[in-house]
Order: structure tokens, then C-alpha cells, then sequence
């Protein structure tokens, strides 16, 4: 058994105040590492804030891909034996992006620019992520990592979970609108994967847009572990057993209605020759009757 302690913060963060948010990320990480957690996941934009209103202030405010303001952050998974997962506006090659770095041993161990933007924020502004799907390999396990409305499209955590992740971590800035994710969404990734998921959001207002907040921590079948409010600053933690997660056999033993022991292989049973459609460009089908017509 490989169990550790997980946890979601949900914080404030203040749109452009670097400082102020890099001095709460600190303190909140610092006050995890206190209850023993190994993997702490913050908000989308998280280090900058993300309800820019051009293409310009989103630069204004990005901080930059190779900056010192990383090394607080190396230092503090050097000195704790932690991971951060922390999300900010990123400036790198000329472009802007919603990015959310991985921090452990010592250094920026992964970036992961967000692959499927909104119409929201900064988001209407940034570059798309071109950042392939690949988990991150750690000294506890693998982990994925995942962008607010990255969880509504499954093919991303299925190729995480393919490639071994056990845990996701989905890093959030969820509007109101948004509940959806929290009830249906991120419970149905971790069930149809066999993957615990971390979810973090934000919780306040900025520039007139409230955030759900509702960070949650899901089990490998997609129950809420544990759960935060909509209105307050505070982290969330769950203890996890990351062996589990490799294990994508579910087994469920007879009952008076199914007296039969019945195990569904997961990943085993799946039919990529079947599933090619989903990767062709705005190939968009309707079935009716059992023929197939292309719907313009």
C-alpha cells in the first residue's frame, strides 16, 4: 500500500497581486505540510488572477515561464518533501498562456498549459496549450494535471489514466454556472478511470464574476471524500492509497438479485479499433434509425 494525504486549497486570489498571492500560497502550503499532506493542489491562476479584459493586460500580468518567483516555491518542496500544483498566467515565447506548474523535489517539475479554453476571462485571450497529455512521473506515483473546463472533455483523463496516472489534479477557477463539474463531471472521471481527482477552486469575486468554490477530493468510484463550501478559504484533505489506483479490475460480489460474482476489466475491455471517430476534426454525426447522417 502506497497511502499519502491529499489536499485542495481554496483561497482568494487577487487579480495582478503577485506578491500578496505568492505570500497565501506560502502560508496555505505551509499549513498543509503541517497536516502531513505530500500533494497540494491550488486554483486555476492562482499566482495572477484571471479575469483580464485584453489580450494586453493578460501579458501586464503573466509572470514570466523562467522567473525567480519559482524558487520560493522549489525551496519549499525541497525543504517539505511535497508537491504544489499552482496555476498562473505564464509568458513564454511571445504568448501568454493559462499554465499550471508542478513543484517537487527541489523544481519545476512539469508545465501544463491548458488545452481547452473558454469564453471566459483570460481565457479569451491566451494561446491554446499544446502540452501533451503525459502524466508526471514523482517518487509517490504518477500525476495527472488538469485545467478547469479541461474535466468536460474525457479523452484527456482517460489518455492520463492510459499512460498510469493515479492521481488527477484539476486546478479550477469554476464560475457559478459551473456546478455541473463538481455533481457529474470530475466524479465521473474518477469512476470511469479508477483515478482518485483533486479538484481546487476559487472562491470570491473578480471584476463582477463569482466563483462556485467547492473543492473536491473524489474516491477511486467517484465518491466525494471530502468536500469544501462556496464561500470560504480553506484546504481540504483526504488520504489516499495510490496502489489502488493501478488496480482496474472492479470485482462486484453476488447479491440476492445477481447471484454471481462479476468483475469488469476496465482498460481491458475497452475497443480503441472502435473509437476513431473521436479523433477526426469536426466530423459530427447524428444516428437516426440506425444510419448514420452527417449533420452540417
Amino acid at each position: 500500500m502506497n497511502h499519502i494525504t491529499i489536499a485542495a486549497v481554496q483561497m482568494d486570489p487577487k487579480l495582478g497581486e503577485h506578491s500578496q498571492n505568492m505570500d497565501s500560497i506560502l502560508r496555505l502550503a505551509k499549513e498543509a505540510v503541517q497536516k502531513e499532506a505530500t500533494v497540494i493542489v491550488f486554483p486555476e491562476c492562482a499566482l495572477t488572477g484571471i479575469s483580464a479584459d485584453s489580450i494586453e493586460e493578460a501579458k501586464n500580468i503573466a509572470l514570466p515561464r523562467h522567473g525567480d518567483w519559482t524558487q520560493p516555491f522549489n525551496q519549499l518542496t525541497a525543504d517539505h518533501d511535497v508537491y504544489l500544483a499552482i496555476g498562473l498566467l505564464e509568458s513564454a515565447d511571445g504568448q501568454v498562456f493559462n499554465s499550471l506548474y508542478l513543484f517537487g523535489e527541489g523544481k519545476v517539475l512539469h508545465i501544463y498549459r491548458k488545452a481547452h479554453l473558454t469564453n471566459l476571462g483570460a481565457d479569451r485571450f491566451v494561446a491554446k496549450g499544446d502540452t501533451p497529455f503525459v502524466p508526471v512521473k514523482t517518487k509517490i506515483g504518477k500525476l495527472g494535471l488538469l485545467i478547469c473546463y479541461d474535466s468536460r472533455f474525457p479523452e484527456q483523463a482517460r489518455v492520463l489514466s492510459l499512460q498510469g496516472a493515479q492521481i488527477l489534479l484539476h486546478s479550477t477557477n469554476l464560475p457559478m454556472t459551473a456546478s455541473d463539474h463538481v455533481d457529474l463531471l470530475l466524479p465521473a472521471r474518477a469512476n470511469e478511470n479508477r483515478v482518485y481527482v483533486v479538484s481546487a477552486g476559487r472562491v470570491g469575486v473578480e471584476r463582477g464574476m463569482r466563483f462556485l468554490g467547492r473543492s473536491t477530493v473524489y474516491n477511486l468510484d467517484g465518491a466525494v471524500l471530502s468536500e469544501a463550501d462556496g464561500q470560504t478559504e480553506t484546504i481540504i484533505y483526504a488520504a489516499v492509497d495510490l496502489d489502488a489506483a493501478k488496480e482496474k479490475d472492479v470485482t462486484f460480489p453476488p447479491t440476492p438479485d445477481k447471484p454471481c460474482t462479476q468483475v469488469n476489466s476496465l482498460f481491458s475491455s475497452r475497443r480503441p479499433d472502435l473509437y476513431g471517430e473521436i479523433t477526426k476534426t469536426d466530423n459530427r454525426k447524428v444516428i437516426t434509425h440506425g444510419t448514420a447522417n452527417v449533420q452540417n
